[in-house]
């Protein structure tokens, strides 16, 4: 999936944003959004299963 979720299991929130961040730039992959506990990223497959038609 290009999408990828991933719950954090911090309550503090400045550990949360680390953990964050560390994850970001770990995996290489965009940070979408931070509901809560769930982390959204967003990572570009090698193989695209969604051809988005160009303008």
């Amino acid at each position: 999936h290009e999408l990828i979720k991933v719950k954090i299991a911090s309550e503090d929130r400045e550990t949360k944003l680390l953990i964050v961040d560390a994850i970001v730039r770990e995996t290489g992959a965009e940070k979408v959004q931070v509901i809560g506990k769930t982390l959204v990223l967003f990572r570009q497959s090698e193989q695209r299963k969604i051809e988005l038609p160009r303008k």
